[in-house]
């Protein structure tokens, strides 16, 4: 079957006015949401650290002066970080077949609260890692969770309604 002109253009009709719109590749969607996914942590876990951060520096000890400064490849690496978390997340819940964004969130509760809750508690219990640091580590551990799992889940959900709106204007309509 040849290539259907508004994919060749890079737009495809619209059934309600007949305006053209973009034709966004599953493939291109999935990276767009992937790096919001990445990013948007550090926004919420900056937030996060507005509201528990005088705790946090009292105490872990950190100097409060290099903890409001964070460097640059401090921040490169907290994005690297969450990059691999994202892709891990991701490829757990499509092998898992999580299929709704509910499903993508209560497996990464599990994941959290399993692997990395359950990592930090060790600390507490061999460590003497104070148990208020723990609440601060793992609750900005949970929002980042929460926030990742949340757009992973909703870059499933239009991925399938990319493709199946692709495959309906097609004519093929799985």
């Amino acid at each position: 079957m040849p290539t259907p002109l508004h994919e060749v253009a890079g737009t495809a009709p619209t059934t309600c006015t007949g305006a053209a719109r973009p034709v966004r590749p599953a493939r291109r969607l999935g990276w767009t949401w992937s790096a919001s996914a990445a990013v948007a942590p550090l926004v919420t876990a900056s937030i996060w650290y507005s509201i528990f951060g005088a705790a946090w520096v009292r105490l872990s000890g950190v100097d409060p002066i290099a903890a409001s400064h964070p460097s640059r490849w401090a921040m490169l690496g907290q994005l690297g970080r969450n990059a691999v978390v994202v892709l891990a997340l991701t490829a757990l819940a499509r092998r898992a077949g999580a299929a709704s964004i509910r499903d993508v969130v209560g497996l990464a509760v599990l994941v959290w609260f399993g692997f990395e809750a359950m990592s930090v508690l060790g600390s507490v219990l061999h460590e003497g890692y104070p148990f208020a640091l723990y609440l601060i580590h793992v609750g900005d551990a949970l929002q980042t969770t929460l926030v990742m799992a949340t757009l992973i889940g909703l870059s499933q959900r239009a991925r399938r309604r990319n493709l199946v709106g692709h495959d309906a204007r097609e004519g093929t309509g799985r």
